[in-house]
């Protein structure tokens, strides 16, 4: 990929001299740190975003199942269950 675009950046010194010495922790330039960060940050957003999204499904669904055990009830005889609509309307 062609680098052909520059972005300048004023920092405050403490952040600057941490993301220095992130940078040589890992071997790489500042320049490729701030290019991998700037990379990662969707991809997080992402998954975050994916995570979020199945877990609302995940408690939807356990909230439907916890209705629905409450609100189940066993049918003991037939002379119980309802009659059908047809013979209603009669």
């Amino acid at each position: 990929m062609r680098k052909n675009s520059e972005i300048h950046l004023k920092l405050e010194t403490e952040l600057f001299e941490k993301i220095k010495k992130q940078a040589l922790d890992d071997s790489v330039s500042i320049s490729e740190l701030c290019r991998r960060k700037i990379k990662d940050a969707p991809q997080l957003s992402k998954i975050e975003f994916l995570l979020t999204d199945i877990s609302g499904k995940i408690n939807a669904q356990l909230n439907l199942n916890r209705r629905y055990k409450m609100t189940k009830k066993p049918i003991e005889d037939e002379e119980e269950q309802p009659e059908d609509l047809d013979e209603k309307e009669e």
